[in-house]
């Protein structure tokens, strides 16, 4: 039987002998957190709908959750969730499940000793290796479970320090209970521990400091004292003398421990994998290194964090700094080398004089010579347990002399990726970027409490850009009045121009000052590339989209987009493309709107626009070439447009750009530019006919519609409507698509466009087969295959050859249809039509399976269902996929239909958030296999193939 495991520490996962199942989705992986810390009883639908969907409930709750634990057996397996009367029940034992191992390990032994208690909680607390569930699974989970869990951890952390502070080991927790007080500042009993330890390790000064610090906080957010027992704790601490180690003169090299690091943030949220991926750079070596050892490594202990400015780099790494003080009993230091400030930054003599100094070396001590200071440095850390902070480096060049010795740890802060460090030193880097939704909202919420609204905040938090400077500075400035305040700032960020403005709070804390910083050290070249990046809206570009945006080749703009990102003002987005931060985005297009590069814009829109239109254009064509087509503007100057080589390679430009097409589109509509946007939406138009998103192209082709209108050209007026009455049609609006396509015919009639006509007429007469009006259908589908050799070019339509297949093989004449749809697939081939091609075969198949030739049916399928592998059309291949299980049910092979299916929804689990598949169909067909056998002839219907235009 399957060893199964249950792991909520870090993130919801569940393994099967140790193979890690993926469980695609929030929802699935909230039901299954759900389920499992109810192991074995049965927890209600009602239970379920609010921990998934929160209050209240969907309406159609039953369906809803039906098909989510549909989805979670097809992963976990359909015996490991029941259903009873009572609700669903997860058939795992307790032990299985990581978090109720964690809860039953805290249950108290009768009779237990201390040792043995302190044993039993250090291996409980050993089982939280992260905080449960690892994401924002709901509100519900949120609000009840998580509160639940963390409080019996911290309980049972106070526990383990009050023993072992009785019997003197207060020293290992010193770091520990400065992070959680930090993370729990209203937790009195942290602070009292705190106070304890600080106490007996002899640091009376800082325990006193401490103190004050906690009465501030909780007079400022309470309005209220410390408890009794703390202010007890507090007498007991000025009763008593100070010890000789707190004020032991520097000037003998012996002074008191550095503690240097800057005061944190008031609130450090989230950032768990990153503070874990710190842990993971910096862990010490355990295992010492022969000399003939060959290191492929960097030695343990130095790290950089790099990102933008604003990101947090400097909060994450003292809230590291702070959670592992005690790894440091020799001390931290700290030292700001300046390298985005408003003044200059740091020199070596500088820096090696400041660390020299915090590392108790007196003045008259200190060399002249860099050479000898950076000795010294290596010299006096090579024996000491020291972290060495070394915050906002310019580059690499400013770091090399300020490397310590073997025993030292140094952690790196820099905008830049310090490249330099990497390669020579090896040093390591952890490349931060902007929080996650989840943990943006947090941060949001700690300031805000439960009162404000989530969809306010997730709101503030992506007009913030999820930029922790920026989200402290929304935070502050709506803070100034109550919460309802949010709600009135989002609507003034909602204003582009203003949002840079309003997210300032002095010098120190402006997203333009933070910005300005790092665009005064660029070059001219790259620092025009960064203005103009400010026209891409959509937040990523390519070297050839940069290279038609600054009038250069492709490979100067790499290397611009290269250096941008060097300085962090992009970020690496996926291969071959960068992203730009919509704050920074914002940023430069200020920069780019300044009077001195007024014409910079005009131009860098003008190329922009022409390189999207004729580029689109190119792969619209290498992916299915049109049957009409609106002649295009000459292309700007200094731009060159990009080809396709492969098939693929268009449907891929048509997924990474299709933001941008619609953000162009948009803005042509705004702008009137009516042209423009008959130009782009064609192709916009194709890629949302590939995702099946109906109601989308929808709304761009009436957008397209109404501008050809305004131009008044009626071949882009019949084109535009043609286009329109596609998208009706594919959603089942027929009497609204036949509308559409009449006006398209009688504008390609009014344009003197024969080709026009033709793919109205046959569209008419598909729109018409599609309503069951299938004589009147198929007269005029056979009225414009032959037009075009009547007019003398010999060669039938394609498509309509296609859509006449479909007709006929409605009408049971197989015969006829058979050879319609043989000459439609060869007619695809012929022109080079992949996407026409795997249609055809579409068509060929169900024709096929119409007159029982299941075999010939199924390979045919195969042979579409590659096609769309190879072009990368997931919606296509599962659409195919379903079908062909369908052909294999219907043929009595349930076994091939149970693996084909299996296989659809693995694509579809494997597939991107954002294509929005849903596997209700696919799961109901699996559902109903072997329940209801359905006998071949009973599905020569048209329902196994979509009624779509072909």
């Amino acid at each position: 039987m399957s060893q199964i495991d249950i792991r909520m520490f870090g993130r919801v996962r569940v393994l099967r002998d140790g193979v890690d199942l993926a469980l695609p989705g929030r929802r699935l992986r909230a039901l299954l957190a759900l389920l499992a810390l109810s192991p074995g009883r049965a927890v209600s639908a009602e239970t379920l709908g609010r921990g998934i969907w929160g209050d209240p409930p969907p309406q159609r709750l039953s369906g809803s959750l039906h098909t989510c634990v549909a989805r979670l057996r097809s992963v976990v397996g359909h015996d490991l969730i029941t259903t009873g009367s009572s609700g669903y029940t997860l058939q795992v034992p307790r032990d299985a499940v990581d978090v109720l191992r964690f809860l039953d390990a805290l249950d108290p032994v009768a009779g237990e000793g201390s040792t043995h208690e302190e044993h039993r909680l250090r291996q409980a607390l050993g089982l939280w290796v992260a905080e449960p569930f690892g994401e924002q699974l709901s509100d519900w989970i949120e609000r009840h479970e998580l509160p639940r869990l963390v409080e019996q951890r911290l309980l049972a952390l106070e526990r383990l320090v009050d023993l072992d502070l009785a019997t003197g080991r207060q020293a290992r927790w010193l770091g520990e209970l400065r992070a959680l007080v930090e993370q729990h500042p209203l937790r009195e009993s942290l602070w009292l521990l705190q106070l304890r330890a600080l106490h007996g390790s002899g640091r009376r000064a800082e325990a006193l400091e401490r103190y004050d610090d906690l009465r501030q906080l909780l007079s400022e957010e309470l309005g209220t004292d410390p408890s009794a027992e703390l202010q007890q704790m507090h007498q007991v601490l000025l009763r008593e003398p100070l010890q000789s180690q707190e004020y032991d003169d520097a000037s003998t090299g012996g002074g008191p421990t550095p503690r240097q690091l800057p005061m944190q943030v008031a609130r450090f949220i989230g950032r768990v994998a990153e503070t874990a991926a710190l842990d993971t750079l910096l862990a010490a070596r355990t295992t010492p290194v022969e000399p003939t050892e060959v290191l492929d490594v960097a030695p343990p202990g130095i790290a950089a964090v790099t990102g933008p400015g604003g990101v947090g780099k400097t909060s994450l790494v003292l809230n590291w700094a702070r959670r592992n003080e005690s790894r440091f009993p020799d001390g931290q230091l700290f030292v700001n080398l300046g390298g985005n400030g408003a003044g200059p930054p740091l020199t070596h003599a500088e820096a090696l004089a400041e660390l020299l100094r915090g590392l108790g070396v007196a003045g008259h001590r200190v060399p002249e010579g860099i050479a000898d200071r950076s000795a010294l440095l290596r010299t006096e850390t090579t024996e000491r347990r020291v972290l060495l902070v070394l915050d906002d480096a310019r580059d690499s060049a400013q770091l090399r002399p300020l490397l310590p010795g073997n025993g030292a740890t140094v952690v790196i802060t820099s905008r830049s990726q310090l490249r330099g460090l990497t390669a020579r030193e090896g040093v390591p880097r952890l490349m931060l970027g902007a929080m996650s939704d989840q943990e943006a909202v947090a941060l949001l919420r700690s300031r805000f409490g439960r009162e404000a609204e989530t969809a306010d905040l997730t709101e503030l938090a992506g007009l913030c850009g999820h930029l922790p400077l920026a989200l402290a500075v929304a935070a502050e400035r709506a803070g100034r009045d109550h919460a309802y305040a949010v709600t009135q700032l989002n609507e003034q960020l909602r204003d582009e121009r203003s949002r840079l403005d309003l997210l300032s709070a002095g010098e120190e804390t402006s997203i333009r000052a933070v910005h300005d910083w790092s665009y005064k050290q660029l070059d001219e070249p790259a620092a025009r590339m960064f203005r103009l990046l400010g026209l891409q809206r959509c937040g990523f570009v390519s070297a050839p989209g940069a290279a038609a945006l600054a009038g250069v080749d492709e490979r100067e703009a790499a290397g611009l987009l290269d250096r941008l990102t060097d300085s962090s003002l992009l970020s690496v987005g996926w291969p071959g493309w960068h992203q730009i931060h919509d704050l920074t985005r914002l940023y430069a297009l200020s920069r780019l709107e300044e009077a001195t590069a007024a014409r910079e814009k005009v131009d860098g829109v003008e190329r922009l626009q022409s390189w999207y239109v004729h580029s689109a254009r190119n792969a619209r064509d290498a992916l299915q070439p049109a049957r009409i087509n609106l002649e295009l503007r000459d292309p700007a100057p200094g731009m060159t447009p990009q080809e396709f080589e492969t098939p693929r390679a268009a449907y891929e430009w048509l997924s990474a750009h299709h933001r941008s097409l619609s953000v162009l589109i948009a803005d042509a509509v705004e702008s009137g530019a009516h042209r423009l946007v008959a130009e782009l939406a064609p192709s916009l138009c194709e890629r949302l006919t590939l995702l099946r998103d109906n109601a989308g192209q929808i709304a761009v082709c009436r957008t397209h519609v109404r501008a050809a209108e305004l131009d008044g050209d009626p071949r882009m007026i019949g084109l535009a409507e043609a286009q329109l009455g596609g998208a009706l049609n594919r959603s089942g609006r027929l009497d609204e698509a036949h509308g559409a396509y009449e006006r398209a015919h009688a504008q390609m009639v009014r344009a003197d466009d024969l080709e026009g006509e033709i793919f109205a007429l046959s569209r008419i007469g598909m729109n018409l087969v599609t309503s069951t009006r299938m004589a009147e259908g198929i007269s005029l589908l056979e009225t414009a295959l032959d037009m075009r050799v009547r007019d003398g070019d010999g060669e039938r339509d394609t498509a309509t050859l296609n859509n006449l297949a479909w007709a006929h093989a409605m009408e049971g004449r197989l015969d006829v249809a058979i050879r319609y749809a043989e000459e439609a697939v060869a007619g695809y081939r012929r022109h080079g039509n992949l996407l026409g091609e795997a249609n055809g075969l579409d068509t060929l198949a169900m024709v096929q399976a119409f007159r029982g030739a299941f075999p010939e049916a199924s390979k045919t399928l195969v042979e579409a269902i590659d096609i769309h592998r190879s072009l990368g059309n997931v919606q296509g291949e599962v659409l195919l996929l379903t079908t062909l299980g369908t052909v294999q049910r219907d043929a009595g092979w349930h076994r091939d239909a149970l693996e084909t299916w299996g296989s659809a929804l693995r694509v579809i689990d494997g597939a991107p958030g954002w294509m929005n598949f849903d596997p209700a169909p696919v799961i109901a067909l699996l559902d109903d296999l072997g329940r209801t056998p359905i006998v071949p002839a009973q599905r020569v219907s048209g329902q196994v193939w979509p009624t779509s235009i072909r």
